[in-house]
């Protein structure tokens, strides 16, 4: 459904001013509560072993996946992920045969840094998902593992990620690939380039 089609729902179903209240929260003002941890205490290939039949690949830059690589994620329902992504931008697929089984970006630029108050050269870990056929198996926390280490080996650091604070089943991944729980974060955004976090204002720079 495109967006004109559910402001044009949202106004027959509610009318001018719930229309007026979902614009605001959307284009004004915005609320973001999320819980962020770091991979300072990430360690060890142990946990970062696939299941039987996986394979891990990271990416140093989306540009580095060959068409063929990216028509396998489209079908597994990625194509919203791979065009939020610049050339620029890292990423990890967990393959089984030839199948996109798991993925998740680490971009180059995001604003969402500045959201979370993370320093301006930090690494933010998202997009995360493993495809549902393919969840039980521990992929998600192997692949964070395999990432931090992807990072490191290529003198990336700091390295975070961030949930949403109502994702339990995510959280638990996460600390279980060792990340140190730094906190909730609950910001507000204002007209997307201005946040209030911890009782101060600071503009919001990079990509959304």
């Amino acid at each position: 459904m495109h967006h004109w089609q559910r402001l044009s729902l949202v106004w027959r179903s509610g009318g001018p001013l719930v229309l007026a209240r979902l614009l605001f929260r959307r284009l004004v003002f915005k609320r973001w509560v999320s819980v962020v941890f770091s991979a300072d205490t990430v360690s060890g290939r142990e946990g970062g072993a696939m299941a039987e039949g996986y394979e891990y690949r990271w990416y140093s830059k989306r540009r580095d996946l060959s068409l063929g690589e990216c028509d396998r994620l489209r079908a597994a329902g990625a194509s919203g992920f791979l065009s939020d992504l610049a050339a620029e931008d890292g990423l990890y697929v967990v393959w089984r045969d030839g199948e996109a089984a798991s993925w998740g970006a680490v971009p180059l630029k995001t604003r969402q840094r500045a959201v979370l108050g993370l320093p301006g050269n930090a690494h933010l870990i998202g997009s995360c998902e493993t495809h549902i056929t393919h969840r039980g198996r521990g992929l998600y926390r192997g692949a964070l593992v395999r990432t931090v280490e992807a990072l490191r080996s290529a003198g990336e650091q700091p390295i975070y990620i961030e949930v949403l604070e109502d994702n339990a089943v995510s959280m638990g991944a996460i600390e279980k690939a060792g990340f140190r729980r730094l906190g909730r974060v609950d910001a507000r955004i204002l007209c997307g380039c201005l946040v209030l976090r911890d009782g101060s204002w600071s503009w919001l720079q990079g990509q959304a």
